[in-house]
């Protein structure tokens, strides 16, 4: 697909679309759990994590639907609600791991050592320095790119 296209599959997502009937044209949304909305929620997976800046459009849509009260025609929101039932430790942990591996990604970009980073990344997240060290191990690639400051 190309980024034109990418785009107005996400907008599509995020804000609907106009669509003609006989008689009038009615606002719709894709289909939740359709094979459109799936790719649309990859495609806006793949823009939110690039390194490139975000559309206007799409920005613009995000934080209208992160706050609707800042945009008076949005008739929907953004809500976080758990990604499946179940477990709810694991996921803790793992959100948990990627701030401390980011944590120290942050220190040791401007020059900090590892060993000083983790020993702060433990003391600031209440873990042990061998539960920081061993996020740093796990997530340190993706930690690394996620700080890196992004191109101008």
């Amino acid at each position: 697909m190309s980024a034109k296209t990418d785009e107005q599959l996400v907008l599509d997502y995020l804000c609907g679309r106009f669509q003609k009937s006989k008689h009038a044209e009615i606002f719709r949304y894709l289909k939740p759990g359709s094979a459109r909305e799936k790719r649309a929620r990859q495609v806006l997976f793949r823009l939110l994590r690039n390194s490139k800046p975000l559309s206007p459009a799409i920005s613009w849509e995000l934080s209208s639907l992160i706050y609707p009260e800042g945009s008076p025609a949005e008739v929907r929101r953004f809500v976080f609600a758990p990604a499946k039932k179940g477990k709810r430790g694991a996921p803790a942990k793992l959100s948990r791991d990627v701030n401390i591996a980011m944590f120290i990604a942050k220190k040791t970009s401007s020059g900090g050592k590892i060993d000083a980073a983790v020993a702060d990344a433990a003391e600031h997240y209440g873990v042990g320095k061998s539960t920081a060290y061993n996020a740093w191990k796990k997530h340190k690639r993706r930690a690394v790119s996620a700080v890196r400051p992004t191109p101008k």
